[in-house]
């Protein structure tokens, strides 16, 4: 059963990116040394950067492209470089700009098309840790949040939760050894307790969920957790007292192994239903999208499709050269438009991992 095959990508940013836009619109996907701030490489890299899009801009005679040059340099202008993230995604178009903050850092890419570059940028935001670990314990259980670049620890919400002991609601022989079943009844309350808080957290911003308990304390919050939170993650050891950054180096490798098993996973399935309910290569999958088929897509990391948009409204032949006209279509990135616009979901591979089917695959709904 696939419990997870990718962090969760924020779906209003989505639909932001997916909806018709005038174009050009610019992509770029920019890394930076943020351990060394107000160094003279990430300057220079954007530098570059806005070169290569102006060089390709000028001389186009493109609609909009002074409008995209313009947003584009006041983007840049408003990077902070002297506190810098490991990475930021800007994209441009003549009639919208957004600036996406990234908690890892990404391979340096800029693309200008017809739409945003949503391969990459899905490629970017899905290496993301966004997570919630849950620490039981017999004293206290404890919430820690992990991004890719902190941890923390949440100190509200009902967290940290003191374990129930000796069965001590209601008991007035406090002082007499509790027996087995009074342990089990604490335990099971203490958990009850620490879901529900789990729960509400979760309604207020959603995460992926790890929990890292003895095999006994796991299996009490078994018993009573509920369906409405999925569990990506367990750790089947004691860390009741780690700190938030001891947490977050354990979490991390569990969650990115958990991923790369759920999508090993995904990219199986597909090709075993090849042809029941799964169509492959990028001119089938841009068809079957673009009708509002698109359940699911799964689509390698470095797979493009650049091509000149057609008269009839149908995708053209691969055409590497016309990849530096900011007029050029993109056949993957615009499936991958037509897929979210639809409410489907896509996930970026890593190469080779779609091999047998031309690098992209998409579940249809019929």
């Amino acid at each position: 059963m696939i419990r997870v095959a990718a962090p969760p990508v924020d779906r209003p940013v989505l639909e932001r990116l997916v909806r018709p836009h005038a174009h050009p619109a610019v992509t770029l996907v920019i890394p930076f040394d943020h351990r060394r701030p107000g160094n003279r490489e990430d300057p220079r890299r954007i530098a570059a950067m806005r070169a290569s899009v102006f060089a390709s801009l000028d001389g186009t005679g493109a609609l909009g492209a002074d409008a995209v040059a313009e947003r584009l340099d006041d983007a840049i202008a408003r990077v902070d470089l002297e506190h810098p993230v490991p990475g930021l995604i800007i994209l441009v178009a003549p009639d919208t700009t957004a600036v996406l903050h990234l908690g890892s850092t990404p391979r340096t890419s800029v693309t200008i098309a017809r739409q945003f570059a949503l391969a990459a940028v899905l490629s970017a935001l899905q290496h993301e840790v966004r997570a919630r670990a849950l620490l039981l314990g017999r004293a206290e259980s404890r919430c820690i949040e992990v991004d890719d670049g902190t941890a923390s620890e949440r100190i509200d919400h009902g967290f940290p939760v003191d374990a129930v002991v000796r069965g001590s609601v209601g008991n007035p022989h406090e002082d007499l050894p509790a027996g087995e079943h009074v342990l089990t009844e604490d335990s099971l309350a203490t958990f009850r307790t620490v879901w529900a808080n789990l729960v509400a957290l979760q309604r207020e911003a959603p995460r992926e969920v790890v929990l890292v308990g003895t095999d006994r304390d796991l299996a009490f919050v078994d018993a009573v957790r509920g369906e409405e939170v999925p569990v990506a993650a367990r750790v089947a050891a004691s860390h009741e007292w780690d700190r938030p950054d001891e947490v977050a180096a354990l979490v991390r490798p569990v969650l990115q192994a958990e991923h790369a098993a759920a999508m090993g996973e995904l990219c199986r399935e597909a090709q075993d239903a090849l042809g029941h309910g799964v169509v492959a290569g990028v001119a089938p999958v841009w068809a079957a999208a673009r009708s509002g088929r698109g359940h699911r897509l799964l689509v390698e990391d470095d797979l493009r499709y650049p091509t000149r948009p057609q008269d009839d409204d149908g995708l053209g032949p691969l055409d590497p050269g016309v990849a530096a006209d900011p007029e050029h279509l993109d056949g993957v990135d615009d499936a991958i438009a037509a897929t979210l616009a639809r409410d489907g979901e896509v996930i970026v591979v890593p190469d080779g991992a779609l091999a047998g089917l031309d690098g992209i695959a998409l579940v249809t709904r019929y």
